[in-house]
């Protein structure tokens, strides 16, 4: 898409945008104060180096310019503000940095647990945690693996397909599955128009993680698909585990980790690339009395 460009006169209202900023933000926003139209100030675009902001198919980064309209007489008349959509430039960086820290981290720290316990290989405990340290070090690197992979099909013209089916099919697979537990299904039949290969896989990564994070005997997973009254399609998986820690989702609204700030695996990390790249929104949330809803709102 084109730069967007909004001109704004000097109380800050929209006096003119190009076709590209009418496609993002909607035909009716001239007239409307910049803030209003942006969730943003206009001092607060100016300092920054780019910005978040809610369009017409979700959630997008941009790189804001700002220039000043002067007239004849020098006096200042207003501001134009070109927008530059930096969306996949900043989901790439935001990859590169989570799993860099995840092999920095997470692989080296497993690693240690592996050469500190090598001089006791005799011992039949020692060498079953030898084995599932190392277990678990290839499982988090072939899931950073194929997570770029399914990504990689975001590139491809997307395809009309059967939500509905795809939310019974996931839950049916980790019904027989490991780990497994009571899965329940509640859905519209929609169609929708994306990627479904990397829908199938948000999905199997929020399914999954309720499970694996269970603390009870008996994990509960709810799947829940609709259609919203803008269009929207909301998808929703609701658990009766111990809920995300708030770090976790902290780190992953973030958009990056951190030393102090950092998770076990890229399962929530893929979802919420994934998400984006769909042009699409994801809600983290606490269960009642205990667990957790994640809900993925998808646009066409």
């Amino acid at each position: 898409m084109d730069e967007a460009v909004l001109i704004i006169n000097t109380d800050e209202n929209i006096v003119n945008a190009n076709a590209a900023a009418t496609a993002l933000f909607g035909s009716d926003i001239v007239g409307e104060s910049f803030e209003t139209v942006l969730e943003q100030s206009v001092p607060s675009v100016r300092a920054s180096d780019t910005v978040e902001c809610s369009t017409t198919t979700g959630t997008q980064t941009f790189d804001p310019r700002v220039s000043t309209i002067t007239g004849g007489g020098g006096q200042r008349l207003g501001l134009t503000i070109t927008l530059i959509d930096v969306t996949d430039r900043e989901m790439r960086r935001e990859r590169i940095e989570v799993l860099n820290r995840i092999l920095r981290h997470n692989v080296r720290n497993d690693l240690d647990v592996v050469l500190a316990s090598s001089d006791r290989i005799s011992d039949d405990d020692i060498r079953s945690t030898i084995k599932s340290t190392l277990q678990g070090t290839l499982q988090l690197s072939a899931k950073a693996r194929e997570a770029e992979e399914v990504m990689s099909t975001v590139t491809t013209s997307p395809e009309e397909f059967d939500l509905a089916a795809l939310a019974r099919a996931v839950a049916d697979e980790f019904r027989s599955g490991e780990p497994s537990g009571e899965i329940t299904v509640e859905v519209a039949d929609i169609q929708i128009v994306s990627h479904q290969p990397v829908v199938r896989r948000i999905l199997d990564e929020l399914v999954e993680n309720a499970l694996k994070h269970a603390d009870t005997d008996t994990p509960r997973v709810h799947i829940t698909v609709r259609e919203e009254p803008d269009g929207a399609t909301e998808v929703t998986v609701t658990d009766n585990g111990p809920g995300i820690p708030d770090f976790e989702q902290e780190a992953v609204a973030d958009g990056r980790e951190t030393q102090l700030k950092h998770g076990r695996g890229i399962g929530l990390w893929f979802v919420n690339w994934a998400v984006t790249q769909l042009g699409g929104e994801v809600e983290f949330d606490q269960n009642e009395p205990t667990g957790s809803i994640v809900t993925v709102r998808l646009y066409e």
